[in-house]
């Protein structure tokens, strides 16, 4: 029983800091008010972790999870909005 196994390029790290340090990285530029190195950041840890070595532990966890915090953060930005909203009732009176 024989089966093809996907070969590993060299440059496949099994090391976890390569997409964990720029996504905290990410993190610390959005609260510092720079935005654009926010997103960079965040885009560089997330094809850090897609493209890691085949074999690391919980590569696909880490995937769904750089995908789904900020996902996660925005609908809890908008709830928190939508709370404090104009809260205004109109009443026609005649």
């Amino acid at each position: 029983m024989t089966y093809d196994v996907t070969p590993v390029n060299q440059w496949q790290s099994k090391n976890p800091l390569w997409f964990c340090v720029p996504f905290i990285a990410s993190l610390v530029a959005l609260f510092t008010g720079h935005g654009w190195w926010a997103l960079g950041l965040y885009l560089v840890s997330l094809l850090a972790a897609s493209v890691a070595h085949p074999d690391m532990r919980f590569k696909r966890t880490v995937v769904w999870t750089i995908i789904a915090l900020p996902v996660v953060a925005v609908v809890f930005v908008i709830v928190f909005l939508m709370a404090f909203g104009d809260q205004v009732v109109e009443v026609n009176v005649q």
